[in-house]
């Protein structure tokens, strides 16, 4: 691994991670990143702070669900036949919280048979995109159906913050064996170029190479009419870079 610069000054970022916690950044400074390309009439996607891509879109509808950590199946004790022969009995395996996580998503679909829903499954959790729905990004009634779907807290309040959904497109660094991207400190309040927020051109070769055997999300079910125009294109672009049909491990 190579490391990186330090994104600023320690004693600013350790003042804001001790006044508002490990995820003061997100979502309370202005988004400060890359521009990489527009998708569509409306969609962006940039590169965060730490060097994944991200999609980000004010009226495609969104979620990020996470879920809590399954252990593996551990020996629950030992059978009759276990004791004479020495054999273990392994408890089954748990039950996979996506299923019940989806239990919200199945049945807006059922309720909303003119909604288009994708339900994708990542590394830590899932995401659903929504479409044929008028769900801008910040509105009360997105806000609504991402808490019914039970999507990631900060995820909603940053949605409501920027007006925009966001879906990451390409691996977390550290998920595949790399430190996160290196940038120039920009204190809160100064207004800055998007666009000197791009990575170091090594660091994004490497990246490149170390995310490649990695997908980001596969698309695990899907409901009501196919979508199409604006979101089409804006879900094919989603779709290519995230790897969904890759069958590559999730990062």
């Amino acid at each position: 691994m190579t490391a990186g610069r330090p994104c600023g000054p320690a004693q600013e970022s350790q003042r804001c991670t001790k006044e508002h916690g490990p995820n003061w950044y997100y979502p309370r400074t202005p988004l400060r990143e890359n521009i990489v390309r527009q998708v569509g009439a409306d969609a962006l996607v940039t590169r965060n702070r730490y060097g994944a891509l991200v999609l980000n879109s004010p009226s495609l509808f969104i979620a990020d669900i996470d879920l809590p950590e399954v252990r593996g199946p551990r020996a629950a004790g030992t059978s009759v036949l276990g004791r004479l022969f020495g054999r273990k009995q392994s408890a089954p395996p748990p039950p996979d919280p996506a299923l019940e996580a989806l239990a919200p998503v199945r049945a807006f679909a059922a309720t909303n048979p003119s909604a288009g829903v994708r339900a994708y499954r990542t590394s830590a959790g899932l995401r659903v995109i929504v479409t044929g729905v008028d769900l801008p990004a910040g509105s009360h009634e997105s806000r609504t159906l991402l808490e019914q779907f039970g999507s990631d807290p900060l995820y909603v309040a940053l949605s409501a913050n920027y007006a925009s959904y966001r879906a990451r497109l390409t691996p977390k660094p550290w998920r595949c064996g790399m430190w996160a991207a290196a940038h120039d400190w920009v204190a809160p309040g100064q207004p800055v170029d998007h666009n000197a927020f791009a990575p170091q051109p090594d660091w994004l070769v490497r990246y490149e190479k170390a995310s490649a055997p990695y997908a980001v999300c596969r698309l695990i079910e899907t409901f009501g009419p196919m979508p199409s125009g604006d979101e089409l294109a804006v879900i094919d672009a989603h779709d290519r870079a995230c790897r969904v049909d890759s069958g590559l491990p999730l990062a």
